[in-house]
């Protein structure tokens, strides 16, 4: 024990107490974790680990600000560290009106771990996200002359070569072929990526290699294949992949894997009643599905915090315009109760939102997504109140005309 500090023995028992919280952590017992983490700083206020550890604990349990305050303690604690401006990057990339600021923490991260290839990943990612398609093309091309050559790297190339004003659909879909094909060699749940096998089909379709679109359905039929079954049964860009013998097998093992899904996690049966309920809408109004009995009604369940949902809002919206006159009703039923009536309205006009929304409560979320837990997902009610069709996650506007104008009352 000779020369042993007591700044040392602080630590060593900081670094217990640290131990214990990420264990604590492991079996959900979040409020235990908490107290280990303070206990940590308490002992040893000073220690950065001890500030980024727990900076990472409110980041996760949505207390950003708290979490900033710590991140900044650890930078300043330990500037030469590349996970404080890393982890304060990162919080920042994800607030408006900061995004430059945790950019330039991600450069200064990049500088301190030159080797810490998720740095430089999430960097272009978030270069991706921000519409600096070339910024983001050169983040990730330098992540492979710098060691991370691997399946994360090369989708992203094939998603940003998309995003581009011109875009080589060959060298995209190389980039996919290239990433997919090494999802399980660099230890990749393939689930996670399943918008790259549905690219990588478009792209091979339209390029009229049917083996290949065929080869990513196969994989998709193994990972997430009802997001995009709507997409190969009605795109023009997949006629000759539907023409193919070889999908009407591929097809008939998609509705089993559906027919099994939609037992699983469908709370509301096609042929069963839809459930009623009585709603407000923005402007304090109490609106009832049984009040548009006769007409076909789309019943979409969403909030603002959903990507996919706001992302489908547009489509949704330009099939309630060009419907609305025919007789079809569009209600789109937030889930988000901690919005107030205004912030909910302010939220919806941006996203493009032309139908009604309306505030869902408890029990009708529940009546619709018990089973799913999951949103986006859209109903079609019909003329009778029974539900006549669904939709699983995201939408668009060709899924969404084709079902309107097969159900629509003549």
């Amino acid at each position: 024990m000779a020369g042993y500090q007591h700044s040392d023995l602080a630590r060593d028992t900081a670094a217990a107490y640290l131990r214990s919280a990420g264990q604590c952590c492991e079996n959900g017992a979040y409020d235990e974790a908490e107290e280990h983490y303070r206990n940590a700083l308490e002992t040893a206020p000073d220690f950065a680990e001890a500030h980024l550890q727990y900076g990472q604990f409110l980041r996760q349990t949505d207390r950003a600000e708290l979490a900033e305050e710590h991140y900044r303690k650890a930078l300043e604690l330990a500037p030469d560290d590349y996970r404080g401006p890393y982890f304060l990057g990162y919080l920042y990339a994800c607030t408006e009106g900061k995004q430059e600021e945790g950019l330039a923490l991600y450069r200064r991260a990049m500088e301190l771990g030159p080797e810490e290839h998720a740095v430089r990943a999430e960097y272009g990612r978030v270069l991706l996200n921000l519409g600096r398609v070339a910024e983001a093309e050169e983040a990730f091309l330098k992540l492979l002359e710098v060691g991370g050559d691997n399946a994360y790297t090369l989708i992203c190339l094939g998603y940003v070569e998309q995003q581009k004003e011109a875009p080589e659909a060959a060298r995209a879909r190389d980039y996919y072929a290239r990433g997919v094909a090494r999802l399980e060699e660099d230890g990749y749940d393939a689930a996670g990526f399943s918008f790259a096998y549905f690219n990588l089909a478009h792209l091979a379709a339209e390029a009229g290699d049917v083996d290949q679109a065929l080869e990513c359905i196969n994989a998709l039929l193994h990972i997430d294949l009802i997001e995009y079954k709507e997409a190969f049964e009605t795109e023009e860009a997949f006629a000759a992949v539907r023409a193919d013998p070889r999908y009407a097998e591929l097809r008939a093992h998609a509705d089993e894997h559906f027919n099994a899904y939609l037992e699983e996690n469908c709370s509301v049966m096609p042929g069963k009643k839809a459930p009623d309920f009585k709603l407000e809408d923005l402007a304090g109004n109490k609106v009832r599905l049984k009040d548009f009995r006769g007409r076909l009604v789309l019943v979409n369940i969403w909030a603002t915090w959903c990507g996919p949902c706001r992302a489908e809002i547009p489509d949704i919206s330009a099939v309630y315009e060009e419907y609305k006159d025919k007789g079809v009703v569009v209600l789109g039923l937030s889930t988000d109760d901690e919005l107030s009536g205004e912030e909910l309205k302010e939220a919806a006009e941006a996203f493009g939102a032309a139908y009604p929304i309306l505030r869902s409560d408890e029990k009708t979320t529940r009546a619709y997504i018990e089973k799913s837990g999951s949103i986006p997902e859209t109903y079609f009610v019909g003329p009778d109140g029974r539900v006549l069709d669904f939709i699983v996650g995201r939408t668009n506007r060709l899924a969404l005309e084709t079902r309107v104008k097969k159900y629509l009352p003549s």
